[in-house]
């Protein structure tokens, strides 16, 4: 170890000796192409193109794993749907009756709301025609016309009473006169 102590020290001690040798072009033109050869851009390339080929086929993969999972979910939101739109049905077509039978009595008026409302109800059997063909996002305005024509049927027939309601009292009046 003492040699090479000695030589590290004469090495500083002459520094300037040794600094004075410059290296041939030649080895500059070696070191040059060894460093050109290194960033080759194929090997950069190589890489990429992998990292590129797992990302797609990771992109691929949970298309595949959530597209199916996605058409269920839609396909339970529309079963939801319909279960709720024969629900409101039930509860429309009970208040019709009720409303109806408020009306007994006065066939011509009951033969007259009669078309009416048949004429609504096709309006509704052409809406749930559409609703099997329409796409997910058409299905919910279709949904709120289907009850909006629901609610139409309820509105005409509570007009129909209050009106049969108003010509009683008129009678009525008109008789105690």
């Amino acid at each position: 170890m003492n040699k090479k102590d000695k030589l590290e020290e004469f090495i500083s001690m002459h520094r300037e000796a040794f600094d004075d040798e410059r290296p041939s072009f030649k080895v500059w033109a070696d070191i040059e192409a060894r460093i050109q050869n290194k960033k080759n851009p194929k090997s950069i390339i190589w890489p990429l193109a992998i990292a590129a080929s797992l990302l797609l086929l990771l992109g691929i993969a949970l298309g595949v794993l959530i597209y199916p999972k996605l058409n269920e979910y839609q396909e339970m939101q529309a079963y939801a749907q319909v279960k709720d739109l024969n629900g409101a049905e039930h509860y429309f077509d009970s208040q019709v009756d009720a409303l109806l039978v408020e009306l007994k009595g006065d066939e011509m008026q009951i033969n007259s709301l009669n078309e009416e409302l048949s004429r609504i109800d096709r309006q509704v059997a052409d809406l749930k025609d559409q609703l099997a063909d329409a796409p997910v996002k058409s299905k919910e305005k279709i949904y709120e016309a289907i009850i909006a024509s629901f609610e139409a049927k309820i509105e005409l027939l509570e007009t129909a009473v209050n009106r049969e309601k108003e010509f009683k009292i008129i009678k009525d009046e008109i008789q105690h006169i």
